[in-house]
Formats: C-alpha cells, structure tokens, sequence
C-alpha cells in the first residue's frame, strides 16, 4: 500500500507537518501529516487527546512509513489524499479551511465526542450558553457549567 497527500505549499511547510518517527512527544505526533494520516486510516481514535502519547503504535508508524507528503504547487485550498490498495486507487479530497474553520454543527459535535462523561443536559447547557456568550453579562454562568462537583 502506498499513500499520498497533497496539500497546500503553507501547510506542507507548516513546522512539523513533515515530521517522521520515532516521535519522542505528543506534539511532535500531532503535528505529523504522516503519523496523523495513518492513525485516521487505520481507523485509531485520533479525536482522542490521549491516543497521541501512543507515539509507538506499530501499525500506525508501519503504515506512516509509507505516506509520500508533496506540496501543490499552486492550489492553496485542497488537500488530497491517493490511497494505492490492491484493489485500486481510492481518492479523497477536500478544502483545508473546512478543517480550519469548521461548522459551529462541527464544533459542537466535537465538544459532544470529548465531553462525553459530562451529564448530557450539562453539556447541552454548555453549548447553550457558549452560542450566545455576547448576550451573557454575567462570565459566572458559564463558569459555574464548566466547574465540576458545583
């Protein structure tokens, strides 16, 4: 199996983007393309703070070393991905500020997945709250949310 990702020149020369194992710290993971890529492929729980300081994962580094990263050298937008399988080549791509400035139906999706031991009528309080901070006059609202055992 082959991969390649092609994304745009600022986020090719990003620092770290190009990062290769071994990866000594979580930072040094996070920001590789290719470890990153590889967790998302194999289907890791990479939305997961903690899984990062699994810097040793042998399928996840096997597979990493196997991902070719080119900059476009024009298209600033898109980031595509060229999986090689047995069975043909699968492509995906998508536009990089999606990522970069996700939905508000995204973030709270997110929000949902790491806050998922809070009570769920908390969380959507929470959410409550945050979607219409410029109305709140009072920060302790959302503080009083956000403190546990209060």
């Amino acid at each position: 199996m082959r991969v390649r990702v092609v994304s745009p020149e600022l986020t090719h020369t990003n620092p770290g983007f190009t990062n290769v194992a071994p990866f000594r710290t979580h930072l040094q993971a996070v920001v590789s393309a290719r470890f990153c890529t590889a967790a998302a492929l194999l289907g890791k729980p990479v939305e997961e703070h903690d899984f990062y300081d699994r810097l040793e994962d042998p399928e996840v580094l096997a597979l990493a070393r196997k991902i070719e990263l080119e900059p476009h050298p024009s298209d600033t937008e898109r980031v595509a991905i060229e999986v090689d399988t047995p069975g043909g080549v699968v492509r995906a791509e998508g536009i990089e500020n999606d990522t970069l400035r996700p939905s508000n139906d995204k973030i709270v999706a997110k929000f949902h997945r790491l806050a998922g031991a809070v009570p769920a009528g908390v969380r959507e309080r929470i959410v409550e709250t945050v979607m219409r901070l410029e109305q709140v006059t009072d920060i302790r609202e959302l503080v009083s949310l956000l403190s546990p055992g209060r």
